[in-house]
């Protein structure tokens, strides 16, 4: 009769590891949703005094083809998630004002320089932003009509996704356009203000969170700090 080996304790060690990634391997054939991750569209970048807006941006129609492909082609079944991870609309970038009247009240050096980020002048930019790119939002829509959730991290262009009459104006267009229920709009589309982290699969970021010169207040994060507050589910 043969003797059975026995491990070493290094060697035991080893086959923990792989055990535990083994499972955790395993477990990514049951989630119950699949990822995608884009990232820096910078939509109404071009809303500028001076621009001709009368074509759709060239990049447009690539990203709504995209859209419109993966909402109608799941993998195993499984809805996707969209991880939008910052840089999504350029409110930095727009400097476009409104004509008189405007809904509130424009300085001369707003005239001249592009709106302050107010809530309010915010929520302004992202109607326009929307009207400049009607088929990528018609897309986004239908992309969540059909069942599939949306996340949204901050960037540095982005940060204005900060104010909630801001995150209800995208839920509201996305309603209008797909026609969808506002209820499960609600829970499709989600916002995240540093990260987006599924524990032990997937971990996401703008980068300018590492960039000395460019990061927002809200995206400085203290040395330590909990990872819970933009921790995701995965139901």
């Amino acid at each position: 009769m043969g003797l059975a080996q026995v491990p070493s304790p290094g060697e035991g060690r080893i086959q923990m590891r792989l055990g535990r990634m083994w499972q955790r391997v395993r477990s990514l054939s049951e989630r119950p949703h699949n990822l995608l991750a884009i990232s820096d569209l910078h939509l109404g970048c071009d809303l500028r005094p001076g621009n001709k807006l009368d074509k759709p941006r060239p990049t447009d129609g690539p990203l709504a083809s995209f859209l419109q492909h993966q909402a109608a082609h799941r993998e195993g079944g499984k809805p996707w998630r969209l991880i939008l991870n910052g840089d999504i609309v350029d409110f930095v970038a727009i400097t476009l004002v409104p004509k008189d009247p405007a809904p509130f009240e424009i300085s001369r050096e707003e005239r001249a320089l592009g709106l302050a980020p107010t809530e309010p002048k915010c929520v302004w930019k992202l109607r326009r932003t929307a009207e400049r790119h009607p088929g990528v939002f018609d897309a986004l829509a239908h992309f969540v009509h059909r069942g599939n959730a949306v996340h949204i991290i901050r960037g540095n262009h982005d940060s204005e996704w900060r104010w909630p009459a801001v995150q209800e104006e995208l839920r509201r267009i996305l309603a209008e356009r797909s026609g969808c229920p506002r209820r499960k709009i609600d829970r499709l589309v989600e916002f995240h203000d540093r990260f987006y982290l599924e524990p032990g699969f997937f971990y996401a970021e703008h980068g300018h969170a590492h960039d000395h010169y460019s990061p927002t207040p809200c995206s400085r994060r203290r040395p330590g700090a909990s990872l819970r507050s933009s921790t995701s589910s995965t139901s």
